[in-house]
């Protein structure tokens, strides 16, 4: 019993430290922070355009936004970047599923 209690436990961890790690935000950031660094994505040439896996550049744009994002956006900002992030490290029909939950409806607060 003891075996099969420390293989479940193991697994968690397997399972726990093969997600991505989540971003720092800075809580007091304040909505001027938010937009300067949307304006900024938005100006700024696309610096991953040499990076093959098209959904890193979305990725880091997603944790940049979340880092300084209004508290009633940042559970939201931070489910995106979870799923993009892990669409964007999976790998076979591991992709298949990331997709799945990029279309779930929840992203769209239905």
């Amino acid at each position: 019993m003891r075996h099969i209690i420390a293989i479940i436990i193991l697994a968690g961890f397997i399972v726990a430290c093969d997600r991505v790690e989540r971003p720092e935000r800075i809580s007091s950031a304040g909505y001027e922070a938010f937009c300067e660094t949307l304006r900024e994505i938005r100006r700024t040439e696309n610096k991953f355009s040499e990076v093959p896996n098209e959904l890193f550049g979305h990725t880091e744009n997603l944790k940049r936004l979340y880092e300084v994002s209004p508290d009633e956006i940042a559970e939201d900002l931070l489910a995106l970047y979870t799923t993009f992030s892990d669409t964007r490290d999976s790998e076979d029909t591991d992709t298949l599923r990331g997709f799945q939950a990029l279309s779930d409806t929840k992203l769209a607060g239905q």
